[in-house]
């Protein structure tokens, strides 16, 4: 195993550490944060929702086999796959920064029955959004350490999706909230910087 395969494995399991122990740390406390699929809600946020899921679960597997088998462009040039650990490393942090400043109001999917407070605070001064900025960090990140089809389809579609559902809960977060996330919305971008 050479030194780019042995430290995108360790951003890899980082941050799939990092949602999985806030997973299980919220479940201790008696709340389900994995919303995803779960729940009433409008058909098309449960198709986003369901897309989301099965890219969620594909990606780890396609992660893990890219980088344990080092399926990447052989030809590509060695700063290509530091580029790649760099940018997966920094979705680790920016996704570990946004699950600390979220709490207990951490969840993954839209769920109505469930209330949480509007989280302006910590890396959520720069981005409404850091957690999928995390995630799209990483796949993007692994994508470009160890370029191969498989990886790179699946960081596109999910990207997209991420993007789709990040729509869905600003208009969820509009309906809760009201002028409170209007007012932080117009301050904060959606991906990263101050308005």
């Amino acid at each position: 195993m050479n030194t780019i395969q042995l430290i995108s494995l360790l951003a890899v399991t980082l941050f799939y550490a990092i949602y999985f122990q806030r997973q299980f740390a919220l479940r201790r406390r008696g709340i389900r944060a994995d919303r995803l699929g779960k729940g009433q809600k409008e058909r098309k946020t449960r198709r986003v929702e369901a897309v989301l899921l099965a890219v969620s679960w594909s990606m780890p597997v396609a992660q893990y086999a890219s980088i344990l088998a080092d399926w990447g462009c052989a030809e590509a040039p060695a700063w290509f796959g530091w580029t790649g650990v760099v940018v997966a490393f920094a979705g680790a942090v920016c996704f570990g920064l946004a699950v600390a400043a979220m709490q207990e109001n951490w969840r993954a999917g839209i769920d109505a029955s469930q209330k949480t407070e509007l989280v302006t605070r910590g890396i959520y001064r720069i981005s409404r959004n850091p957690a999928f900025v995390g995630f799209d960090l990483l796949y993007i990140g692994t994508a470009i350490a160890f370029p191969n089809l498989v990886l790179i389809g699946l960081t596109l579609v999910a990207v997209t999706v991420f993007h789709l559902q990040i729509r869905q809960e600003e208009h969820y977060m509009r309906t809760v909230f009201g002028t409170d996330y209007a007012d932080y919305a117009r301050k904060t971008r959606r991906y990263l910087g101050n308005s």
